[in-house]
């Protein structure tokens, strides 16, 4: 999810804050989908908090022929017929050229007439995904609003070690691409908020008692981790709870790794791409969901 702001004038975007026309902001005549704007476009309070976590593009329309930016909106009050938009830019990250967001305007959900019309729209797409494509830096914040790992709930809850993490993280991306933003507990979507202490019993109510599913990735290296035991305490809970549907295993090798038997089923990742495993484990979180 980010935020696409695009303005009429040249001199905009200098570091003072913005003033926009309320008509053109977050409107779903302005390329926001509706489902975007019943959830975060009324500009509550809480609306805004969320808002301003994610990433946002700060660009002109294409005649004005200026690089867009990556930045942040720090603030947002709405006077009369106008916004004020209060931003911070990325520095340490590129200009975009206009010609550069066209070429992703179909995978960014961006209309034609967007780069030629003032207006600030919300884009429920996978922003740093496609800038990494066409040689970017990726993106080094959230692009999902925040939420507090303490009460949210999870689709899926991943365990893993940190030897499998390149493995992990393309199949955590893929899950939030097919579930949606804040459904998957991946530790590098939340790293602020495991820097916390008694992180061990958070974590074991997270994985214990607000995940519908978890998804366990065995290896050597998993037997031999404390966090990965830690994290297992409330699988194997579970598991001895008879809600087996509950876990599902995914194995690197054939270790032996104390609460899993020779009998329990996985399925072999050296078999499967990140992408079959995402599809997998999306059906496991479908099975789990009430019927209607």
């Amino acid at each position: 999810m980010f935020h696409l702001l695009i303005s009429s004038y040249g001199d905009s975007w200098n570091g003072n804050a913005e003033a926009m026309l309320l008509e053109r902001c977050l409107k779903s005549n302005e390329c926001t989908p509706t489902r975007l704007i019943n959830q975060y476009c009324q500009f509550t309070a809480e609306q805004n908090r969320l808002l301003n976590q994610l990433p946002a593009i700060f660009g002109f329309e294409s005649d004005l022929k200026q690089d867009a930016r990556l930045g942040q909106i720090l603030g947002i009050n709405t006077s009369g017929q106008h916004v004020e938009i209060d931003f911070q830019f990325l520095d340490s990250y590129p200009p975009i050229p206009n010609d550069v967001l066209h070429q992703l305007r179909h995978q960014l959900d961006i209309d034609d007439s967007e780069f030629y019309r003032g207006h600030w729209s919300l884009k429920d797409e996978d922003l740093s995904l496609a800038l990494t494509q066409v040689g970017y830096p990726e993106i080094p914040f959230t692009d999902q609003p925040l939420v507090n790992i303490r009460n949210h709930d999870f689709n899926v809850a991943l365990s893993f070690p940190g030897e499998a993490r390149p493995y992990i993280e393309a199949v955590a991306k893929q899950l939030v691409r097919v579930l949606g933003k804040n459904t998957v507990f991946y530790d590098n979507f939340y790293k602020s908020q495991l820097a916390a202490p008694n992180l061990d019993t958070a974590l074991q109510d997270l994985y214990g008692n607000r995940s519908k599913l978890i998804v366990v990735f065995l290896s050597e290296d998993y037997a031999n981790k404390k966090w990965c035991g830690i994290e297992f305490r409330s699988i194997r809970k579970i598991i001895n709870s008879k809600q087996d549907e509950r876990v599902m295993f995914v194995r690197f090798d054939n270790a032996e790794v104390e609460g899993v038997f020779d009998h329990d089923g996985y399925v072999d990742a050296n078999k499967h791409s990140e992408i079959e495993i995402a599809s997998m484990i999306r059906e496991r979180v479908r099975l789990l969901q009430p019927s209607t």
